[in-house]
């Protein structure tokens, strides 16, 4: 049995897996959310996962973390086994469908580990059920705070531009800039396909309004707005990829006095799937740190 075949088996053994422990919850709006429910611990894990994906992308730090900690992982509405008959895709209905899950099962002493533009789901989710989290962290997801940067590099010229391109051909699009953006030279082929393939399948009516409706957050100064609130009661972590460059942490600090950013190199976007055992062993690091200001 070839290398490839064996990881797809594992990957599809794991979503078995996922499917036959979900549960559910009720968002804001009504609408169902899958959830995962694992491991025992003072402190409740909820892993949110990114733009078109849904909760497996979690799958190498589920039981990693199940040991010793309480560990979530969620399916935001539209993606995964949630559902989708919501009107309006933005942020901070994501942040509901967090606070609706941890509500329903109770959590407190939470730590919100968001990938992508789930860290600013997680913000939101912070500034809903503040008394429950006391931490959080973004997985390649806190960048882009710096003034101009979106002036120079993304005008709402650009955003439409980009919201039009998908709309003509979606999966085509998707696929092209996951295996073009998103992985490192050295992530292995067969997780580049998966995550290519699946997230080319996503529903266009869920990922392309959500997906520019997360690019015009930044050009309203809602990160900003939103570190400040989080950060003055919660240390804010953010695990990144080297390869984008680094960011200056002192810019967000004006905003979250206690924020930091640790690198893990010679990966891409999805750094938790490439060198998951290294993901794993910075997050364990950063939540020794959390666990005295619970």
């Amino acid at each position: 049995m070839s290398h490839i075949v064996r990881s797809l088996l594992a990957m599809t053994t794991i979503y078995v897996a996922a499917i036959s422990q979900t549960q559910y919850a009720s968002s804001y709006d009504s609408v169902r959310i899958a959830y995962t429910d694992k491991g025992k611990g003072d402190i409740a894990l909820v892993f949110v996962h990114g733009w078109s994906c849904d909760r497996t992308y979690w799958a190498a730090q589920v039981n990693a973390f199940a040991r010793s900690y309480r560990v979530v992982t969620i399916d935001l509405a539209g993606h995964g086994e949630s559902g989708s008959d919501r009107m309006w895709w933005s942020m901070e209905g994501f942040g509901e469908d967090i606070a609706s899950v941890m509500d329903t099962l109770n959590l407190n002493n939470v730590v919100l580990v968001g990938h992508s533009a789930a860290g600013y789901s997680c913000l939101e989710a912070a500034r809903l059920r503040p008394v429950r989290v006391i931490g959080l962290v973004g997985v390649d997801a806190y960048r882009f705070i710096a003034k101009g940067y979106f002036d120079r590099y993304f005008s709402l010229r650009e955003i439409e531009r980009s919201a039009a391109s998908m709309r003509h051909d979606f999966s085509g699009q998707m696929e092209s800039l996951v295996r073009t953006r998103f992985f490192s030279p050295n992530a292995k082929a067969e997780l580049v396909d998966w995550v290519a393939k699946d997230m080319a399948s996503a529903p266009p009516s869920v990922a392309i309004p959500s997906g520019t409706y997360a690019f015009t957050l930044y050009r309203r100064d809602y990160l900003k707005h939103a570190l400040r609130e989080v950060g003055a009661r919660i240390p804010i972590f953010a695990i990144n990829q080297f390869e984008r460059g680094q960011i200056d942490p002192s810019v967000f600090q004006e905003h979250a006095p206690r924020f930091t950013v640790t690198y893990i190199p010679e990966v891409g976007h999805f750094l938790m799937m490439e060198k998951p055992d290294v993901f794993n062993a910075e997050l364990t690091r950063i939540l020794k740190e959390i666990e005295p200001n619970k």
